[in-house]
């Protein structure tokens, strides 16, 4: 592994001609009002371990800029996120080494619940090995030259993370190869929504890492039955953010820190990044802000999103909409139309325009004659931000040829409508246009059209017959089952549903004595989509595993002989309660109390003293189990749960220990020809 950081190293020279320096992530940013509150999420509370090395054990590996990263980070999340610093875990140079991370997410893992919310956040040194199709790593502090062993592979991280308990887990990579840590080399792999019946494969868009994200592929083949896609659906849902591809590296400069971070987090905390208006900025919003910006500022960088839950975003930073501010736009000549962040205003300058909300927003000036004036607009609550444009005359214009099948198309060029196809327009300012044919009965066909100074553009266009709904056909084994769309009756199986609106419905199969078959259907327009299920029968009985000490012992159930000896299972019990009894010659009969569970077997060990005999026995069982049990400091050579047999009547000392939980020690009284039951639940 002599040459494990050579392209590491190759882009570290690159950088020092481009006057910047390749590393993992950082931004800079001032401060802002804190939110009140929980904001990743609307319920459980909110984790973070940010990590951050720009000072390594090898000093030639040290980064520039990297030392601002994980400060940026945790003040973005308590004050524009509404984090509680308690719960904020950061690891930075020499306390960032593999073990202290592992440690730290142990941690976790004790304290966060099933409906919180981790962030794992590093910044740092990244590569994959051998180059795009090997292995990933991450390098803590501790990271040697020669060797893998102290660096973070992508499925040990996986491993790490997959035991704590949330609901919902961000992971924001920012290193060089950072795509490496999703990204498998073999395989092809996709999300539950994206799972159609008779698909073996998926496009290289869909390729979902077999170390992150929620995956059900069985031999390079995508499952297709309900119950494999209900194990792939199972434990945390992933929302990954990365700095860049496979290949390529993460740039960042010595004065404020990485240009991704600084743009997701410069994202999270505007609110004209909030696509949906939902008055909440994504970890997704924020990523679609920063991605562009990343690649502007370096061509050779290509930000990476991975969704384990496309249904739903990632909530961060929830704003007030009543946090507004004025723009005052005036230009030179006036009469410019006003677009703001891609939106026709209505006004023309000079204008004012009121009640925009603070952050920052794009705005562009446009006037018949005179080049676009493009500039960016920060707005402070309760302030006034101007803009005075000095409009430039534009020299050039080129024409578009425009054609449709059919014809009679409205023509809609820039917003404005220019006449029905065929037609010629001329005297269009050069430069990139919006185009939108429009016709009665069909689909809007929209286009981006280039004009070229003294040439003509054709566009040629086919137009679709717009439709709105599908159908689906439903099947099932056995049939008769009744059919529930989005929670109305639908008859029953076999049938065939149509003028079902296009897009994604919920599918339940219903019949006595069977489970509920639930599904997700997509209905596209004009198509017909097929369901066909095997419904599961269920089950109404469980079993019993009945073992003594000694064995040989005659097994009665509810009073009555099985006919069978222990060690026995016996099967086919009805679920609710029962009484197992086991009886041998020359020991005291022996019984106890269970509750059998429908298609579940519960065990029953049973100890049998001999007649006149003078010790008794243990009973030792702890939660969780496997835990070695010592009788007065020996170690008996078993794990929990077990019997201990003739033990001298009297006082002894039963001690429990289990790797990762605290030692357990308790005095037990044992009388003659008796069990005493010791029950513990071991703490971490």
């Amino acid at each position: 592994m002599n040459n494990k950081k050579i392209l590491i190293f190759t882009i570290f020279l690159v950088s020092l001609l481009m006057a910047g320096t390749v590393s993992a992530t950082g931004s800079y940013y001032g401060n802002v009002a804190a939110v009140n509150g929980e904001s990743v999420k609307s319920s459980g509370v909110t984790y973070a371990l940010l990590v951050g090395v720009s000072t390594y054990k090898d000093p030639s590996n040290n980064l520039e800029g990297v030392q601002y990263d994980v400060p940026h980070m945790r003040d973005m999340l308590i004050n524009d996120c509404g984090y509680s610093s308690s719960r904020i875990t950061t690891l930075q140079d020499s306390k960032a080494t593999k073990g202290a991370i592992r440690s730290a997410l142990i941690q976790m893992s004790s304290r966060a619940g099933k409906d919180d919310t981790l962030v794992f956040y590093f910044s740092g040194h990244g590569y994959v090995y051998p180059s795009y199709y090997g292995t990933s790593y991450l390098e803590p502090y501790d990271s040697a030259q020669d060797s893998v062993s102290y660096d973070i592979s992508s499925s040990e991280l996986k491993q790490w993370l997959d035991v704590i308990p949330c609901r919902n887990v961000l992971v924001i990579i920012d290193a060089c190869e950072a795509e490496g840590m999703l990204k498998a080399g073999t395989k092809e792999l996709v999300t539950a929504s994206q799972v159609q019946a008779g698909r073996d494969t998926a496009s290289e868009s869909d390729r979902f890492s077999q170390n992150f994200l929620g995956q059900f592929e069985i031999t390079d083949r995508v499952a297709l039955s309900s119950s494999e896609q209900q194990k792939g659906l199972a434990g945390n849902q992933y929302v990954a953010l990365v700095s860049c591809r496979s290949g390529e590296g993460s740039w960042t400069n010595a004065v404020s820190g990485s240009w991704f971070t600084t743009y997701l987090a410069e994202g999270i905390k505007t609110p004209s990044a909030d696509t949906n208006s939902d008055n909440w900025v994504s970890a997704e919003e924020a990523f679609t802000y920063a991605s562009p910006l990343t690649t502007w500022k370096h061509y050779d960088q290509n930000p990476v999103l991975y969704d384990g839950d496309p249904s739903n975003d990632l909530l961060m930073n929830h704003y007030s909409p009543l946090t507004v501010g004025i723009i005052s736009a005036g230009s030179s000549p006036s009469g410019a139309r006003i677009y703001l962040d891609g939106t026709d205003t209505g006004f023309n300058t000079p204008a004012t325009l009121n009640s925009i909300s603070a952050g920052i927003h794009t705005l562009v000036l446009k006037k018949s004659g005179y080049n676009d004036y493009p500039a960016s607009v920060t707005v402070t609550s309760g302030q006034t931000s101007s803009i005075s444009a000095t409009l430039t005359v534009q020299q050039t214009t080129g024409s578009i040829n425009i054609k449709s099948t059919p014809t009679g198309a409205t023509i809609v060029l820039d917003g404005v409508s220019k006449g029905t196809t065929p037609a010629t327009l001329s005297g269009i300012p050069a430069g990139i246009h919006t185009l939108v044919l429009k016709k009665s009965g069909y689909n809007d066909y929209p286009a981006s059209v280039t004009i070229t100074s003294g040439q003509t553009s054709s566009i040629s266009a086919t137009l679709t017959v717009h439709q709105t709904t599908g159908s689906i056909n439903i099947k099932s084994t056995p049939t008769g089952a009744t059919i529930i769309l989005d929670g109305v009756s639908k008859g029953t199986t076999p049938a065939t549903l149509s003028g079902i609106p296009a897009g994604i419905h919920t599918l339940v199969l219903k019949k006595s004595g069977y489970n509920d078959y639930p599904a997700s259907v997509t209905i596209t327009s004009g198509q017909t989509s097929s369901i066909s299920a095997t419904l599961t029968a269920q089950q109404t009985t469980g079993s019993i595993s009945v073992s003594s000490g000694p064995s040989g012992a005659a097994v009665y159930l509810d009073g009555k002989s099985t006919g069978l000896k222990s060690p026995a299972t016996l099967t086919g019990i009805s679920a609710g309660g029962h009484t197992v009894s086991c009886s041998m010659s020359g020991y005291t009969d022996a019984s106890q109390g269970v509750t059998v569970t429908a298609g579940q077997t519960v065990d029953v060990v049973l100890n049998l003293q001999a007649t006149g005999t003078t010790t008794g026995s243990i009973y030792v069982t702890s939660l969780p189990s496997k835990a070695l049990v010592y009788l007065d400091g020996k170690y008996l050579g078993v794990y929990s749960p077990t019997i201990i047999n003739k033990v001298a009547a009297g006082t002894h000392t039963i001690r429990l220990t289990k790797y990762g939980y605290k030692d357990y020690t308790q005095s037990v009284m044992v009388s003659s020809g008796t069990t005493t039951t010791v029950s513990v639940t071991l703490t971490r």
